[in-house]
């Protein structure tokens, strides 16, 4: 298991990487995203965190249906 901690204020957040790759495999991008955003921002080349990135903002541009008027 990788654990990442970051630092806001006062509070420590610890970040599970596998709790990201969950939500990744679950579809839920959104929530991945969210995860990974605290991954990179203690470790901005973290190359797990940099590809399950990648791979949720590409399913969450595919899963919005543009509407045609």
């Amino acid at each position: 298991m990788d654990n990442v901690k970051s630092k806001t204020g006062e509070t420590t957040l610890a970040v599970d990487l596998s709790e990201a790759t969950d939500a990744v495999k679950q579809g839920n991008f959104d929530h991945a995203l969210s995860l990974l955003k605290f991954i990179l921002q203690d470790d901005p080349e973290h190359l797990d965190g940099l590809y399950l990135s990648a791979v949720s903002s590409r399913y969450l541009k595919i899963l919005k249906i543009p509407t045609i008027i």
